[in-house]
């Protein structure tokens, strides 16, 4: 009897839980938490600088943004810094990365691009749709990520 008690308890909080709205958490921008919306791990879909578009061609290059800093795979290395999100207001700080050379001359051009982009960006948006888009912008740079894994915020 104990157990079918807890178990139809279980049950009550799960389905209350369900019906909760999510006011937290949203960052989208001038709420409590600024990194909340685009905390987790992006894949870049594309990108360009001053010297024009980057060719991906399906390299996985990945950034993870993550309590006040971001980090993740370039096409050669793993990388990483800190970030400060204010809004839509991004800056991100001198990237540090391992040292393995390259497969080709293809990648080690994109990685260069890609981490002085990203030490360049100061705006995100969001776009919408699944899967959820990040696009990070700075002066002379654009790119461009999609969701792989939403993590919360800490």
């Amino acid at each position: 009897m104990r157990r079918a008690a807890w178990v139809v308890a279980a049950v009550a909080a799960l389905a209350l839980s369900a019906c909760a709205s999510d006011s937290g958490n949203r960052g989208n921008y001038g709420e409590e938490d600024p990194m909340g919306a685009i905390t987790g791990e992006w894949q870049l879909t594309k990108g360009s600088d001053g010297d024009g578009a980057m060719v991906v061609n399906g390299t996985p290059v990945t950034l993870v943004i993550a309590d006040e800093a971001v980090s993740g795979q370039g096409p050669c290395n793993v990388y990483g810094g800190d970030a400060t999100i204010d809004g839509t207001d991004v800056s991100i700080g001198t990237l540090t990365s391992t040292m393995m050379a390259c497969e080709d001359d293809g990648r080690t051009q994109l990685e260069t691009r890609y981490f002085a982009a990203l030490e360049t960006v100061t705006t995100s948006k969001l776009g919408g749709g699944d899967p959820a888009t990040l696009t990070l912008s700075g002066p002379d740079a654009s790119l461009m990520f999609t969701i792989i894994e939403k993590r919360a915020a800490n």
